[in-house]
């Protein structure tokens, strides 16, 4: 990824996840926005060069973009953490998530984690899905009841 590549994620990324956290009934509407930006900056404060962080443009074979990875990687734990995998809405259902889970865990390996972590919303079914069929498996559940 590249920093013109960099600012296209933060501006589709941002909003994305202001409404999972809304969706999701973790934050407020008014208040999400400015949250996801927050979020985002804390977590990559020297954008691309920021330690342990790699961000990837996923392209198809023509070599199309057709979305991108966030993975971080912890040196010193060999814990790799997956942020964010998003295929473009008009590039999903065509087995491109199962084949990028596998190249990022290969990606992982080669960066020297034994494990990779990831978090899903429990509204997304479909990632929570992609996530089982690559053999991933729950490590806690987080639940809310609303009254």
């Amino acid at each position: 990824m590249n920093e013109s590549e960099l600012q296209a994620f933060l501006d589709f990324m941002i909003p994305v996840y202001a409404k999972d956290k809304v969706d999701a009934g973790t934050w407020k509407a008014e208040e999400a926005q400015q949250f996801s930006t927050e979020a985002y900056a804390r977590l990559l404060p020297d954008g691309l060069a920021t330690e342990g962080n790699y961000l990837y443009m996923i392209e198809e074979e023509a070599g199309t973009q057709v979305g991108f990875i966030w993975l971080y990687v912890e040196h010193a734990t060999q814990e790799a953490f997956l942020y964010e995998i998003t295929l473009y809405e008009e590039w999903r259902g065509r087995g491109l998530g199962k084949d990028t889970m596998a190249a990022m865990e290969q990606k992982a390996k080669e960066l020297g984690a034994k494990a990779v972590g990831l978090h899903v919303f429990g509204h997304n079914l479909r990632a929570l899905r992609l996530y089982e069929k690559s053999g991933y498996q729950t490590t806690d559940i987080s639940m809310k009841k609303y009254l």
